[in-house]
């Protein structure tokens, strides 16, 4: 695991997305080449990030050294999350007779557990 980068941030921005998560915009003071570096290897990379208005103690950053980006994460997104973005794509394609994708999403992931239950024999959910 590589060594967590700590940098001093403003939080410049926050908006939503259609498939209801945040972006967070952070800005920083100038950094030496080598931490703009290393960030600059983590674009497009998942990565976790604690965030608080004073510097962390020693225990906090003790906690941080022990996260582990989770070994089943595709591409930065857990299977749940690659469901609901590819269930937000076919959506937009054919929202058949939804008016938001929320209710699309709650009568697909509906069916799926339908699916899956009536597999289940003589088990209740």
């Amino acid at each position: 695991m590589n060594e967590p980068i700590f940098l001093p941030v403003i939080v410049e921005g926050i908006g939503t997305r259609a498939d209801r998560t945040l972006k967070i915009t952070l800005g920083t003071q100038e950094l030496t080449p080598a931490e703009a570096g290393r960030l600059f290897s983590l674009h497009q990379s998942a990565a976790y990030v604690m965030i608080k208005e004073e510097l962390f103690n020693s225990a906090e950053k003790d906690l941080l050294d022990k996260i582990q980006a989770d070994a089943t994460e595709y591409n930065g997104k857990t299977p749940s999350q690659r469901l609901r973005n590819v269930l937000y794509r076919v959506y937009e394609t054919d929202p058949q007779s939804f008016n938001d994708f929320t209710r699309y999403y709650e009568y697909q992931m509906e069916r799926l557990i339908s699916h899956f239950k009536n597999k289940i024999e003589g088990d209740v959910l």
